[in-house]
């Protein structure tokens, strides 16, 4: 259920939508914005009645956001809650997406789950979009976990730290002295061994994420056992004792 569908929403027809964005991000433009992330684009999908449906009315709301992204911000723009297939099949100017749910900086058993849903996520989207796998905050105590996953995920690296409250030890080893992010080739995936097994609950296995760069492959090893996401109370589990270590193993 959802709330729209019980006391209706406001919305802008699809005729009117392009004048719409055109506005806003004109507006943006000239403030000094350089790009947007559009953020709850599945909604839309099922706003459809009278209008043709939910393919019919997605695909109109994106293509005038894109459109209008392009005219006023070169184009600069992260999709996100966009996985309905009506969203991330009608994508033709942008191309990066959010992968995950959000980093949650209050939420310590959310961590290692934030990093198993892009990882598993971008099997799927990283065949039709930049998968973008969130920010972090460089001095968080999950921040290490983080920096590492974005080393060999493939995806821009990005943080949201506070004014003033930087770890640049940490952020000095994801860049070149010049800023450069080192960033791989390929949307990071899990390996075939990991595909059917469950690095978080399972007791035993590790996440390995492949990628390739210029010069060779590249290979990551997590440790994420432990949390986990209960749909029984909609919300993360901590676990109940410390998590076990686990083995993983490289062969060419």
């Amino acid at each position: 259920w959802n709330p729209s569908s019980f006391v209706g929403v406001g919305m802008i027809p699809p005729e009117h939508i392009q004048a719409f964005f055109n506005e806003l991000h004109q507006s943006l433009h000239d403030a000094g914005i350089e790009g947007v992330k559009c953020d709850a684009q599945a909604a839309i999908t099922m706003l459809g009645a009278g209008y043709g449906g939910g393919p019919k009315i997605t695909r109109a709301y994106i293509h005038a956001m894109e459109n209008s992204v392009a005219e006023h911000l070169d184009g600069n723009c992260i999709n996100c809650m966009c996985h309905p297939t009506e969203n991330i099949y009608s994508f033709q100017k942008t191309a990066v997406a959010r992968a995950s749910d959000d980093f949650y900086p209050r939420e310590p058993a959310s961590h290692t789950v934030h990093i198993l849903n892009v990882v598993y996520n971008t099997l799927f989207l990283g065949e039709i979009v930049h998968p973008d796998w969130d920010m972090f905050q460089s001095e968080h105590p999950a921040a290490r976990l983080h920096a590492a996953a974005r080393a060999v995920g493939g995806c821009a690296v990005y943080t949201s730290d506070r004014p003033d409250v930087h770890d640049f030890t940490l952020l000095r080893k994801l860049v070149l002295p010049d800023g450069a992010v080192l960033r791989a080739r390929l949307p990071g995936r899990p390996t075939r061994d990991c595909l059917f097994a469950d690095p978080a609950t399972d007791g035993k296995t590790g996440l390995k994420v492949w990628n390739r760069n210029f010069h060779g492959g590249v290979i990551g090893a997590f440790n994420l056992q432990g949390a986990c996401w209960d749909r029984s109370i909609r919300n993360f589990r901590e676990p109940e004792e410390p998590p076990p270590a686990v083995t993983v193993q490289f062969k060419p």
